[in-house]
């Protein structure tokens, strides 16, 4: 059975089988991760110990693997996995998450850029006018930007503020209080991940751990597919017409779904016929981008890491009131971020030199941070 079988089958799925077998697949792999690395751990001290990350290279790490991964819900869920068995700070995981995060748009970019390139883009099944997924990809990253480059200082200084690096009981008791009210992975997980890990070892686990959240993550795609587009995006479009109402719904699709691709994605028809401007796009996308620590939150919480929870706290925090202050602010920056779209859009040479752009930033941080 080829991939296309495999896919055709999953899309065949009833809407709420397709749903049971993503969380389930979803919270066996952060399961077995979560026990890989923990067997893991004295091996990757010693490699943390000989690699220090600072501040910069977590930062541009978690940018830059998010970018080529495609997927941020993966580069947070190893962080947070790390940082449970004590490998990471939690400053080093929130930057991190951050920069996952600044990744997370680089999927919508990269694919805008080559549709356009091509000469045509296609969002959502639907043909669309030239270039429009490009402008899309390029105001979210922009916007991206805008928000979480400030939050990696924010929170990154909030962290250490609170000194919950420092705070061990405390952080620990938050974990315990978390397992005390029931969020985390059902026990019954837990004999299955050591039987596999004392079959295959636990570098194989980790490994197939990982494997299966993007297994989970695209079962959770082929599902949104069987979504009706057209419904999703007029109840998206009614909410639109107002800064405050259309940060909410970008939110809200995004925390649902986990899936940013989607959540813009929906949207593209209708930027791409001129029903909305970059101005009324804008807050669904700032919307959209704090929406998508959702399910970091998530995993933080299946994990009873009260650090990790802590950690990605503080980047919410600080993401949203930020958001806050750029939809107070939204006519300005709007115009600013417009002017770099307008520049890129100017020639193929631009378009080149944005992507490269958007990769040697982070490769920069990595390299020379």
């Amino acid at each position: 059975m080829d991939r296309k079988d495999v896919r055709a089958r999953i899309a065949a799925l009833p809407t709420w089988a397709g749903v049971v077998a993503t969380v389930l697949c979803f919270l066996f792999a952060v399961r077995l991760l979560g026990t890989a690395t923990g067997a893991l751990t004295p091996t990757l001290q010693r490699f943390v110990a000989a690699n220090h990350v600072s501040a910069l290279p977590a930062l541009g790490t978690g940018w830059l693997v998010a970018t080529l991964l495609g997927n941020e819900t993966v580069v947070a869920a190893v962080s947070l996995s790390l940082h449970a068995s004590g490998l990471l700070t939690a400053s080093q995981l929130l930057l991190l998450v951050v920069g996952s995060r600044l990744g997370a748009t680089g999927i919508v970019l990269v694919v805008g850029a080559l549709d356009a390139l091509r000469g045509r883009a296609v969002a959502a099944g639907t043909t669309v006018g030239v270039g429009s997924s490009l402008e899309l990809g390029l105001l979210a990253s922009g916007l991206t930007a805008v928000v979480y480059l400030p939050t990696a200082v924010g929170g990154y200084l909030l962290l250490r503020w609170l000194r919950v690096d420092s705070l061990d009981g405390v952080t620990a008791a938050l974990g315990r209080g978390v397992a005390g009210h029931g969020v985390t992975v059902p026990t019954v997980f837990e004999p299955v991940a050591a039987s596999v890990i004392e079959w295959v070892g636990a570098p194989l686990a980790a490994a197939g751990a990982v494997v299966l959240l993007f297994v989970s993550l695209d079962v959770a795609d082929r599902v949104l597919d069987s979504v009706d587009g057209d419904r999703v995006r007029a109840w998206v479009t009614t909410g639109l017409d107002n800064r405050w109402r259309a940060g909410a719904v970008g939110f809200v699709v995004t925390a649902l779904t986990t899936s940013v691709a989607f959540s813009l994605g929906i949207v593209v028809p209708l930027y791409s016929r001129g029903y909305l401007d970059r101005r009324e796009t804008a807050p669904y996308v700032l919307g959209a981008n704090v929406g998508t620590l959702a399910d970091t939150l998530v995993v933080a919480m299946l994990l009873g890491d009260g650090g990790g929870v802590v950690a990605v706290v503080a980047v919410g925090v600080v993401a949203s009131a930020i958001t806050l202050v750029v939809l107070l602010a939204l006519d300005p920056v709007v115009r600013a971020v417009s002017v770099g779209l307008d520049t890129v859009r100017r020639s193929p040479w631009h378009t080149v030199a944005a992507l490269a752009g958007f990769l040697a930033v982070p490769a920069g941080f990595v390299v020379f941070g």
